[in-house]
């Protein structure tokens, strides 16, 4: 028999739904309502929960064809956010640009490794991938809404999933190069 999901966890998913719902009602999210209800589970691996997209592994392949939430503009993203005793102690939010935007790097994954994860030896217990799951690129970050040392709350991790919602879209803007002095 299943446990049931704990009350910090079915907070963060209420609060992640809400956020979702608002990104589908204002156009943010070409995925609909009744999609985005079916995307978002709460699933338990022992003494962990983790609230995610339904998968059985991460999207490593970058496959369309898995279960995603869509933006409007067609960047597409999943994520996953682990709780062990009610606290966030790890996530990984991930958004693939189109093939259009020619320019930067085709997808961005921001990941906060679980307490004694290899990583955190390194320095890397939060850090960022831009186009390449390789450590030549895996860039140490720490948000600003995140301090080191500082427990993660549901707070932080509607900020990073709003990240993918409504940050990180071109602008428009192109640089004049010519006009650039050398």
């Amino acid at each position: 028999m299943a446990s049931r999901p704990s009350p910090q966890a079915r907070r963060l998913e209420k609060a992640l739904r809400e956020r979702l719902r608002t990104a589908c009602d204002i156009g943010d999210l070409a995925t609909t309502v009744a999609e985005m209800l079916g995307l978002l589970q709460i699933a338990s691996n022992g003494a962990d929960e983790v609230i995610q997209v339904p998968r059985d592994s991460r999207n490593f392949r970058r496959d369309r064809g898995l279960p995603h939430f869509a933006r409007s503009d067609g960047a597409w993203f999943d994520f996953g956010i682990t709780l062990r005793k009610g606290q966030i102690i790890a996530w990984s939010f991930e958004i693939r640009f189109p093939d259009t935007w020619k320019d930067g790097p085709g997808w961005a994954r921001f990941d906060l490794n679980p307490p004694g994860h290899a990583n955190e030896a390194r320095g890397l217990r939060s850090h960022l991938h831009l186009g390449s799951d390789d450590d030549g690129m895996s860039i140490p970050y720490t948000a600003s809404f995140v301090s080191p040392g500082e427990d993660v709350t549901a707070d932080d991790a509607v900020a990073m999933l709003d990240l993918l919602l409504t940050g990180m879209r071109k602008t428009g803007r192109q640089r004049d190069i010519a006009a650039v002095s050398t």
